[in-house]
């Protein structure tokens, strides 16, 4: 697994995205720590809320809350979304991004 830090970069994650299967490890202490598989579709979530904050509220796109229920009230998945966006912003290659929005596009 590697290590990231959070949207807010106040604590720090762990994930490993290999064979298209996202996990993600996170939790307070090594004792404590809860890990995740995540689905391309709560993946596609954020990228949609990426692209429409992008467009409507840029100067929110790294704030933790607009990947919450906090100012997203349609949010799938509250606590996993804001890994999900910092994966997305700043860590996974636009290939990756691109490989998982086509693999929808097929299965729909």
């Amino acid at each position: 697994m590697e290590q990231c830090k959070t949207l807010g970069e106040e604590t720090y994650f762990e994930f490993s995205y290999f064979q298209e299967i996202l996990i993600i490890k996170y939790g307070f202490t090594v004792a404590n720590q809860t890990e995740i598989k995540i689905e391309n579709a709560l993946i596609l979530n954020v990228i949609d809320r990426i692209n429409y904050l992008k467009i409507a509220n840029p100067e929110n796109l790294r704030t933790v809350g607009y990947y919450s229920l906090t100012h997203w009230k349609e949010c799938p998945q509250t606590q996993h979304c804001p890994y999900i966006a910092k994966l997305v912003l700043d860590v996974f290659p636009i290939e990756t991004l691109n490989r998982i929005i086509s693999e929808n596009k097929l299965l729909n």
